[in-house]
């Protein structure tokens, strides 16, 4: 994960902050035939905490980074699965979650 002490101390500044990341792709590909109402709660844990939570701890670091230096940029990779119902639950509204953390992070 990205380290704001690390980064101001020893480099001075971060340009660029790319989140991609999403768990679960077994866990998804497991639950993919299975109701939603019968998905495990662990799918939801896996695929939320990585896909969503650990992108806004990034994106928060980094941002606290980048505004004092007026400079910075964060890309956050989503999908359709944000608009439409792709795999499994927790993963459609991890996509969504996203669309609207890169929203919120430019506020």
């Amino acid at each position: 994960g990205i380290n704001a002490e690390y980064g101001e101390k020893d480099h001075g500044k971060i340009n660029l902050l790319v989140n991609n990341a999403f768990k679960g792709v077994k866990t998804i590909e497991n639950n993919i035939p299975v109701p939603f109402w019968e998905q495990p709660i662990e799918s939801w844990d896996d695929v939320i905490h990585v896909g969503l939570r650990c992108h806004f701890v990034a994106s928060q670091r980094a941002a606290k980074m980048m505004v004092p230096q007026k400079d910075g940029l964060i890309v956050n990779i989503s999908s359709g699965g944000a608009l439409f119902n792709f795999f499994t639950a927790p993963y459609g509204v991890g996509k969504a979650g996203l669309d609207k953390l890169s929203e919120m992070c430019g506020k």
